[in-house]
């Protein structure tokens, strides 16, 4: 049983580390700011952000839940169309330390099914693992499907606030070129609600930051 537990967990574990400090020193390189949105699309709090980002004209990248998606295929459409970057969050948003090989497959090939089906943009797929953890079947499924695997190194715990305040006061010290925040603009279907703070907190971070010292971008592949 302990074997198992370490080939299904421990040596993604492992990958994952390498992974992560792979693409953060990528987007180091960049000297860029990369704000990202998981969980969504929500069909309050997304468009809302949609605004926000348009308004500052910063672009930014928006992990999907499938499920999400599919119930609002115009959002992901909006997204795609405002030139922001998309990427995979899984379908049902499971947590993969606690999800069997075959749903875990089933999981991530029908989030992929769903984006390509709503118009995701050819090519290298991006990928945020949820919860950030990885099983042996997701590190076989992207390195089999060659995605571009999305981590942070900001992350505030917008879900977990009740006003703006603590947000902005994370992450305003930490918004430095290479900087990747980790932001929500839904919540899995878990009982919690997509909550009003992450908006409101970006964009008083929008209003506050000195754009001419800092470019933000979407994430490529």
């Amino acid at each position: 049983a302990f074997a198992c537990f370490l080939a299904y967990i421990g040596l993604p574990a492992l990958a994952k580390i390498r992974l992560r400090r792979r693409f953060l020193d990528r987007v180091r390189r960049r000297a860029e700011v990369f704000l990202t949105f998981d969980d969504g699309p929500d069909e309050v709090h997304t468009p809302r952000i949609l605004d926000i980002l348009d308004a500052a004209r910063v672009k930014a990248t928006f992990f999907l839940c499938g499920a999400h998606a599919e119930r609002h295929p115009d959002i992901v459409r909006r997204i795609i169309a405002a030139g922001h970057s998309i990427g995979e969050h899984g379908h049902a948003h499971l947590h993969p330390w606690t999800t069997g090989p075959r749903r875990t497959l089933r999981d991530l090939r029908r989030a992929a099914e769903t984006l390509t089906r709503l118009g995701a943009p050819p090519g290298r797929r991006l990928f945020r693992p949820p919860y950030g953890k990885l099983n042996l079947m997701t590190l076989l499924f992207i390195a089999a499907t060659r995605r571009a695997v999305v981590f942070w190194n900001v992350d505030p715990r917008d879900y977990a606030q009740a006003e703006p305040g603590p947000v902005i006061e994370a992450v305003m010290p930490k918004l430095v070129p290479g900087a990747v925040v980790l932001l929500h603009d839904g919540r899995p279907d878990d009982g919690a609600g997509a909550a009003s703070v992450t908006a409101e907190a970006l964009e008083m971070l929008l209003a506050r930051v000195d754009r001419t010292r800092l470019r933000f971008a979407g994430i490529d592949n």
